[in-house]
């Protein structure tokens, strides 16, 4: 290191030494421009700028990317994708993926229907990759949110587990609203994980509480069954926002399709009551797919305020040439 390309780290943690601290001038020149003063000045604005720089980062969740030119190789972390699920959650959730998970997704076909009142899009997203990405739900948080609405002494039914992408697959995110004049707004999204090609890659637990000496415990749960999600829906309101999940068929304790596991999915749609979620979560599903409506090139999550633990998440998009 030469004299000119000199110098010295403060320890901006300590007031004291930060303000007794003398800079060192390396060689005869100074290459800020301004006097000693006015340079520690200089480096405190700097630092702040830093600060308020790295707490505007912590107030919102992942960007995502989206390319619309059919260019496979921009891709994206499939967690920054399922962000949506602690983002809708009226409940604390945990965010974790497998170890050196690879999943990655990216968009393959973009359709656009517009009407003189209605719109429709189409977008079909394909995820590469090996590993997991899972949801859990606080169970205590979940028994006691949904206590409310059922008749004391009753089971507690459909009460979700997790949500857990396994692998590779496809998903396609329809997105429809409405045209008033030059104004238009999403009335709903639905996310389609079954594609024509293969099968949901996206399962979830549901389980049913009974009251044991008056209480609803998670322990006291049974009838736990593992579902193949076939979709998710999501829909404007003014209430209380809620989602609708389709299954797709319902596995057995090992994980796998059974001979009347569709059957079973199908019975299942039948008994299996909108989820509540939270509405800000909701609004943030519509913008998500408006943003898709309008061709934006990425979309940033507004910060899970329930999200409670985040583990191998990155925010970065990555360029991947797999040729």
């Amino acid at each position: 290191m030469t004299k000119n390309e000199g110098y010295k780290i403060l320890d901006w943690h300590n007031t004291k030494r930060m303000v007794k601290t003398k800079i060192r001038f390396y060689g005869s020149k100074n290459i800020l421009g301004i006097n000693k003063k006015n340079t520690v000045i200089f480096l405190a604005l700097c630092i702040s700028c830093f600060a308020a720089t790295a707490q505007a980062a912590n107030d919102h969740g992942p960007t995502v990317v989206f390319d619309y030119t059919g260019n496979t190789d921009v891709l994206s972390p499939i967690s920054d994708f399922m962000y949506f699920v602690p983002s809708i959650s009226l409940v604390p959730v945990s965010s974790i993926s497998s170890y050196d998970n690879s999943q990655m997704f990216s968009i393959v076909s973009y359709k656009k229907d517009i009407k003189s009142k209605s719109f429709k899009t189409v977008v079909e997203f394909r995820i590469r990759g090996s590993g997991y990405h899972i949801n859990t739900y606080d169970p205590e948080a979940m028994i006691s949110e949904n206590l409310q609405y059922i008749k004391k002494g009753r089971p507690l039914k459909h009460m979700l587990e997790y949500i857990k992408f396994q692998g590779q697959g496809g998903c396609i995110v329809t997105t429809k609203g409405r045209i008033n004049g030059s104004s238009e707004l999403v009335e709903q999204i639905e996310v389609l994980f079954k594609t024509k090609k293969q099968k949901s890659p996206v399962t979830a637990s549901l389980y049913t509480v009974k009251p044991v000496n008056g209480k609803y415990e998670y322990q006291n749960c049974y009838n736990r069954i593992t579902a193949r999600i076939k979709s998710l829906t999501f829909k404007r309101t003014n209430d209380q926002a809620a989602m609708q999940i389709k299954i797709d068929a319902v596995l057995n304790a090992n994980g796998k399709e059974e001979m009347f596991s569709i059957l079973a999915g199908s019975v299942a749609n039948m008994i299996t009551r909108p989820i509540r979620i939270d509405n800000d979560g909701n609004d943030t599903m519509l913008d998500f797919g408006f943003a898709l409506h309008q061709n934006q090139s990425t979309f940033t999550f507004p910060k899970a305020k329930n999200l409670t633990d985040e583990k191998t998440r990155t925010n970065r998009q990555y360029t991947k040439n797999t040729h």
